[in-house]
């Protein structure tokens, strides 16, 4: 049985109508208990109505539920994900990016901000989708897993980007490694946290 809302509730009601329009179309020589049996089955077919009627609204009520559940949760990581880069990349390590980017003009430019956001949201509903799969609900264990995912996502990134970049060496994919490595913690715990007020 899948959630499809108001289309179960609604076929339920037709299957029922047919059923009353059948059992009312008999002769009026029927037997009495012939008559309870067709009037019981009715009822049947009208109870199992209600119940397929309110589990829909509750399917519903139940997605729409999870719907908002991972837009705030990804709300919140994209917060502490984009917070932590904006302060590394756009304070501490930007004189840096700027000498590389005049050092490797051919193949590097200044960073598109939309494209930034938009990574920034994905890898937050990344982690919120995980961890809804995996059950996680406390800020520790949001840390923990989101460290361990982004230190596999950041990590077949800098094995490639080492693999074929001329301005990439060693230390610098290993400090790349730690930085989403710490992305992952601070936003796994802001949405394991934010999983623990549902809970």
């Amino acid at each position: 049985m899948n959630c499809n809302g108001f289309r179960i509730a609604q076929s339920t009601r037709n299957f029922a109508n047919e059923q009353a329009a059948t059992h009312f179309d008999m002769s009026d020589t029927l037997r009495n208990g012939q008559w309870n049996e067709r009037i019981r089955l009715l009822k049947t077919a009208q109870a199992s109505e209600r119940r397929q009627t309110i589990w829909a609204f509750s399917c519903t009520h139940e997605n729409s539920y999870f719907m908002k559940k991972r837009i705030l949760g990804t709300l919140f990581g994209f917060l502490a994900l984009f917070g932590f880069g904006a302060i590394y990349y756009g304070i501490l390590t930007a004189d840096a990016a700027a000498e590389m980017m005049a050092q490797y003009e051919g193949c590097l430019h200044a960073p598109k901000m939309s494209l930034i956001v938009l990574g920034n949201i994905l890898a937050s509903y990344l982690l919120v989708y995980v961890f809804d799969e995996m059950g996680v609900n406390d800020a520790k264990s949001g840390a923990y897993q989101g460290a361990m995912i982004m230190a596999i996502v950041f990590g077949i990134f800098q094995a490639f980007a080492t693999a074929q970049y001329t301005f990439y060496d060693g230390s610098f994919a290993i400090i790349e490694w730690v930085i989403g490595i710490i992305h992952g913690i601070l936003g796994g715990a802001a949405i394991g946290a934010y999983n623990s007020k549902l809970a």
